[in-house]
């Protein structure tokens, strides 16, 4: 599994929050509901974090946020991600180059070919985000009938894909509600347009 920074709700002092202060520098300080927000986002990978914070700070020059507003607060991420990580925003999103086309890689046919427990994965990742868009999450059943022809193409049933996938971060599986890992990973796969081989 890839490693993952940890967080607890409503905390400003765990491992992620630092990192996020880092990010950020002193200059935007935030609240724990935001570190909260953006970590249900990111699930507290580094790399899609600074991606996402460079996207959210350009998102607060463009609506001409000053120094002195006071604090980030978690309602700050909401009108964010209303505008900025929806499918079509993050189609013409600069900012998730190398995540865009890895998962457009992963998903095409090629990606089928060669890498199928990664077609399988990603695959299932857009196909909840794409059914799912508001909850991220379904039942172990819809969970199985969704992903029973990708988990096929990886030589899988959809339960061992699962097992997988939340060993490696991709999937969570919680008082039977099966979630992406990352969400917006999942947002970044929806937006994926896959290659034609």
């Amino acid at each position: 599994n890839f490693p993952l920074f940890e967080h607890i709700r409503g905390s400003t002092s765990t491992e992620f929050s630092q990192f996020l202060r880092r990010v950020l520098t002193e200059k935007l300080p935030y609240s724990a509901g935001f570190a909260d927000a953006v970590y249900e986002e990111t699930g507290g990978h580094p790399y899609l974090t600074v991606n996402l914070m460079v996207d959210f700070c350009d998102w607060l020059i463009a609506n001409h946020a000053k120094e002195g507003d006071g604090g980030l607060d978690a309602s700050h991420f909401t009108a964010f991600s209303r505008e900025r990580l929806t499918q079509a925003a993050l189609q013409r999103s600069p900012h998730y180059p190398f995540f865009h086309g890895m998962l457009t890689e992963y998903l095409s046919e090629q990606g089928r070919l060669n890498e199928p427990w990664l077609f399988a994965i990603t695959s299932v990742l857009r196909e909840i985000a794409r059914k799912h868009p508001r909850a991220f999450s379904c039942s172990i059943a819809n969970f199985q009938q969704l992903a029973s022809p990708y988990a096929h193409v990886a030589r899988m049933t959809p339960e061992r894909l699962l097992a997988s996938a939340a060993m490696s971060n991709f999937l969570k599986d919680r008082q039977g509600q099966v979630s992406p890992g990352i969400r917006l990973m999942a947002r970044l796969a929806a937006s994926a347009i896959p290659q034609v081989n």
